[in-house]
């Protein structure tokens, strides 16, 4: 093959890349506002799912980050949300943990009460197998977990989901743990 004809093909190439690489941004730019905003309108369907009828405000980030720290486990607390209830008392939170299932991250929401104890658990987005590690996601395992104290819940891991099972169970932990520590720590700032 002549290099002049090689050359050519190169650069065809090269444009064609770039091209693609515009239309992929532009279509960035164009469907970012709509995911952003359906990812809003669940989480607002999550809080209220967590904690009916509250009222929320997010914890920082420099406190979340700050509580982090003394999180042991694998799971990651993403966002979390001190719920109060119409005479502005705190009623509890929602901790939004993500989690590393067997067939990959775990997107867990966590509801509390005031004292620590579970009020909710849900599980979102994952790729368990389907039978086998989702198991661990159905509302029957998960409901074990309500009225448990978040910190160290007493609940199991299902015989055949063992990854899936023990990555709600760290989710769980952690949003307690964060929790916990991000009331201590905004009640030390108080002070």
């Amino acid at each position: 093959m002549p290099k002049s004809l090689w050359l050519g093909g190169a650069w065809r190439l090269a444009a064609l890349a770039l091209v693609a690489g515009l239309l992929l941004g532009a279509a960035y730019r164009i469907t970012r506002p709509v995911i952003e905003d359906r990812q809003n309108q669940q989480m607002q369907i999550d809080l209220q799912g967590a904690v009916p009828g509250a009222r929320y405000q997010e914890v920082e980030e420099t406190l979340l980050t700050q509580a982090a720290q003394g999180n042991t486990n694998h799971a990651i607390v993403q966002k979390l949300f001190w719920a109060y209830d119409a005479a502005e008392a705190r009623i509890g939170s929602v901790a939004f943990v993500t989690g590393q299932g067997y067939g990959g991250d775990l997107d867990v929401v966590v509801g509390l009460d005031s004292a620590g104890r579970v009020l909710h658990v849900s599980v979102g987005t994952n790729h368990e197998t389907p039978g086998i590690g989702s198991r661990a996601t159905v509302a029957d395992y998960l409901s074990g977990y309500l009225s448990a104290p978040a910190d160290n819940p007493p609940v199991d891991a299902l015989s055949g989901a063992t990854i899936s099972s023990r990555a709600i169970r760290e989710c769980v932990q952690a949003a307690g743990l964060v929790d916990a520590a991000c009331t201590a720590e905004s009640t030390q700032e108080q002070s």
